[in-house]
C-alpha cells in the first residue's frame, strides 16, 4: 500500500509534547539541520492558560511559528532561523 508514498507523517514524543510532524523537505543548509521549505510541524500545549495548536513552519525561507486559539490566528513569529522563532 505504500508503494508510490513519499512521505509518512510522523508523531515524536518529547518528555511531555508531542510533535506532529506532516511535511517535510530537506536543503543543503546545515545551520537548520538541513531542514527545508515546506516543512511542517505541530504540537498542543498552552497559551495565556488555555489549550492551543502551535504551527512551525518554513516557507521561502522564513521560519514561522503560528499560533492558534478558538480556531483563531492568536500570535505569529517570524524569523530567518529555526532558533530564532
Amino acid at each position: 500500500m505504500s508503494k508510490n508514498v513519499e512521505f509518512f507523517p510522523i508523531l515524536v514524543k518529547i518528555r511531555i509534547y508531542s510533535v506532529f510532524i506532516y511535511q517535510i523537505s530537506s536543503l543543503s543548509q546545515t545551520h537548520w539541520q538541513y531542514g527545508g521549505s515546506n516543512y511542517k510541524a505541530s504540537l498542543i500545549y498552552l497559551f495565556l492558560r488555555k489549550p492551543a495548536i502551535y504551527l512551525s513552519k518554513i516557507e521561502d525561507k522564513l521560519c514561522k511559528i503560528e499560533i492558534y486559539q478558538d480556531s483563531q490566528l492568536q500570535k505569529t513569529y517570524v524569523s530567518l532561523t529555526p532558533d530564532d522563532v
